[in-house]
């Protein structure tokens, strides 16, 4: 196993730098590529995120909410055909959850944003991911969500980033804003709403000479 980038994303709100940062790894597998990366809120560890990818598409996602800590929750995804397969770690029970064809499996780190974007630039899809919205819900918190999203092409800055422009879910018609490195990495993002400007950058990348980006 090698790694092929690395970085860490820092986030603003209305100018403000905030406690949250997302460390972040892609490794080569041999069979594909892997993710792995932590949400991180006031130096604590609050998702802990193993994501597997076969080319652009991600596949398989071990995702922990607090790990180490109580109440610690652990759940696994995986795709299969048009079906996503899930369980809750702690449980025997594997759910099926039907797609809708063509779905994209996407695992919430702000790294895993650029193929997401690509394959949506094509034409609209459903993405799924981890509900997020009450972590007291224990009835929906980190089970499937089906979200319909969409993407354009917005340029090429003169310094090589492409920015997107990014619809659905959180960020409603009013869209938000992505732009990527040659890579296909999210260099910076922004979502602006009228309660709020938040911003996200990538800080201290490292990118290996041979990698072009998630294939």
């Amino acid at each position: 196993m090698s790694r092929l980038a690395s970085g860490e994303y820092h986030y603003w709100l209305n100018g403000e730098r905030q406690t949250i940062r997302e460390p972040w790894q892609l490794l080569h597998t041999g069979s594909g590529s892997q993710l792995r990366g932590q949400r991180m809120v006031a130096e604590q560890v609050l998702l802990d995120i193993d994501a597997q990818y076969h080319g652009a598409k991600c596949v398989a996602l071990q995702l922990n909410w607090k790990p180490g800590k109580p109440g610690c929750r652990s759940f696994r995804y995986q795709l299969q055909g048009d079906s996503l397969l899930w369980q809750q770690a702690d449980e025997p029970a594997r759910h099926r959850f039907q797609l809708p064809p063509d779905s994209l499996l996407f695992p919430l780190l702000r790294a895993a944003t650029g193929p997401i974007l690509r394959h949506l630039t094509l034409a609209p899809r459903s993405l799924v991911l981890p509900c997020l919205r009450d972590p007291d819900d224990s009835r929906q918190f980190l089970r499937p969500l089906l979200s319909a999203r969409s993407a354009e092409s917005a340029g090429t800055a003169p310094n090589g980033e492409r920015h997107y422009r990014y619809f659905g879910g959180e960020y409603g018609k009013a869209g938000s804003d992505y732009w990527l490195t040659a890579q296909g990495l999210v260099q910076r993002y922004r979502w602006q709403t009228p309660q709020a400007d938040w911003e996200a950058h990538l800080d201290s990348p490292w990118i290996d000479d041979g990698f072009t980006g998630f294939r």
